[in-house]
């Protein structure tokens, strides 16, 4: 009897999750990986969650590794609830750990994990829109949560993209246009309104978005040893994996259903809008925990319509890669 080691149950599903996670908790608090200095303005809920990380630095661990897990299970959620795959997948709870938090962990990350739970929990309330009736409350919602990112983190205005494709790929009606657009620029404008009340000008807000925007030509705070061999293996694994899952579906999507269809499309633009953050200058550490909600989507199409060696030797590549960029310092020390 073969063994598959990419189909696992909920429980050693878990226990992965929890190990992995002490693995880069202890990592980070032993030694630390080292990043360079940023030089991008930040937005104002930004500065706010880092100020508070500074100062309750237990606290805030606690809170990112809460969070950690509740887009985990979120996103395992959205996979299984929508069809994506018809058996019951619970490897994007894991794809999603090690993509976020494998390569730098810490709570000067707790920008990324916020917004990425912000970005998870729109996409879960956009998906579920998708109905015979009009569900203007849950459009509404999804818009008003991916608009609240741009006060965390100015480069997320990439997925901004998100709202036009979402109205095209579940064929939004012109009622549903506006709420969209509404709900997106909803939170900027209250958030304008309140500077506004403090004393600031209403432009005062869209003034530091634009400064901070173009900033982004700059340095940002980013790896210092991304080169290392184990961290190139994982990336090298994951790109060649996401490549070969976007190939699988593509032919097999006319046997797909049109839930799961959709939604594979809407992860397949939030995947290239995640791309584009890694290609600009300012790049930072914020970006993994963006990035690893598509990749924990798309992955496992090749994991899942594989069988064999071939899906558990990239899977133990996979694995080994983050596993000794985090492991190794750890029995370096004496």
């Amino acid at each position: 009897m073969s063994i598959n080691l990419t189909r696992q149950s909920l429980g050693w599903t878990f226990t992965w999750v929890v190990l992995l996670l002490l693995l880069f908790w202890a990592r980070s608090a032993v030694q630390p990986v080292e990043i360079t200095a940023s030089y991008i303005s930040k937005m104002p809920l930004g500065v706010l969650l880092e100020n508070f990380t500074s100062s309750n630095p237990i606290l805030s661990t606690v809170i990112v590794l809460i969070m950690v897990l509740s887009n985990a299970v979120m996103i395992t959620r959205i996979v299984t609830r929508n069809m994506i795959y018809t058996d019951k997948a619970f490897m994007p709870a894991i794809l999603y750990i090690i993509v976020s938090c494998g390569s730098y962990f810490g709570t000067q990350n707790i920008v990324g994990i916020v917004t990425s739970w912000l970005i998870i929990y729109s996409s879960e309330m956009m998906i579920n829109s998708f109905r015979r009736q009009k569900q203007y409350g849950n459009t509404f919602t999804a818009s008003i949560l991916l608009g609240t990112t741009v006060l965390i983190y100015a480069p997320s205005i990439i997925y901004i993209i998100l709202i036009p494709c979402a109205l095209a790929i579940f064929r939004k009606d012109w009622h549903e246009i506006i709420i969209s657009i509404m709900g997106y620029i909803l939170p900027f404008a209250i958030c304008s309104y309140i500077y506004w009340g403090m004393g600031e000008q209403f432009s005062y807000l869209g003034i530091l978005f634009f400064n901070t925007i173009v900033s982004c030509g700059q340095q940002a705070a980013f790896l210092v040893d991304f080169l290392r061999p184990d961290l190139l293996t994982f990336w090298g694994v994951t790109v060649i994996t996401t490549m070969l899952s976007l190939w699988i579906f593509m032919h097999r999507a006319s046997l797909m259903r049109t839930r799961p269809y959709k939604s594979y499309i809407y992860f397949i633009w939030m995947l290239i809008a995640s791309t584009i953050l890694f290609i600009v200058p300012c790049r930072s550490i914020t970006d993994f925990a963006l990035i690893a909600i598509p990749l924990a989507v798309i992955m496992p199409t090749f994991f899942n319509r594989q069988d064999g060696w071939i899906t558990n030797t990239a899977y133990i590549l996979l694995m080994s890669g983050v596993v000794l960029f985090n492991l190794l310092p750890l029995l370096s020390i004496r």
